[in-house]
């Protein structure tokens, strides 16, 4: 399974991007899977009332519930991406894209929105591609606009299927 990673600061077009990139990808068949790193603090809004909360109040390491196509596991302990990617392993995944998780180490697309984000460019590591909609400078990897995220997508594939994606 290969990984990218779509990180940026809020309302950068993150999630428009990966919604854009598992349309491409899985017009070509490929077995897509993505998560969404919840990096605003707590769980998600509303969680509390679940019964995968109770169940987890009452002590279980780890609370799941399933209906129609939906699976949600929950646990008490910490995930940590290492152990999110050995499920997503498990699913017999062809890509996975990681929105959020800045500080792991996996191959990275990087949202520039504004003058102050440029900093991500030089912090991030495992840096493969820019998306910015102000001008930068000349850097090593390439960089596209928001709008040409087809571009970006035929781009991403080629380096997926040259397995470049590590």
């Amino acid at each position: 399974m290969q990984c990218v990673q779509i990180i940026g600061y809020k309302n950068r077009g993150k999630t428009t991007l990966v919604e854009h990139l598992i349309g491409y990808f899985s017009k070509y068949h490929y077995q897509v899977a993505a998560i969404k790193h919840h990096g605003h603090g707590g769980p998600p809004l509303g969680w509390e009332k679940t019964d995968n909360a109770k169940h987890l109040q009452a002590g279980a390491d780890f609370a799941g519930v399933q209906g129609e196509n939906l699976l949600q596991i929950a646990t008490n302990k910490e995930w940590n991406l290492d152990v999110i990617l050995q499920l997503y392993t498990l699913l017999n995944v062809d890509i996975l894209f990681i929105e959020g998780y800045k500080h792991e180490p996996k191959p990275k697309i990087v949202l520039i929105g504004e003058q102050e984000d440029i900093h991500l460019i030089n912090k991030v590591s495992n840096l493969k591609a820019v998306v910015s909609s102000i001008p930068l400078e000349e850097i090593s990897v390439p960089i596209f606009k928001p709008n040409q995220l087809e571009k970006l997508a035929c781009w991403l594939l080629e380096q997926y299927t040259q397995n470049l994606l590590h």
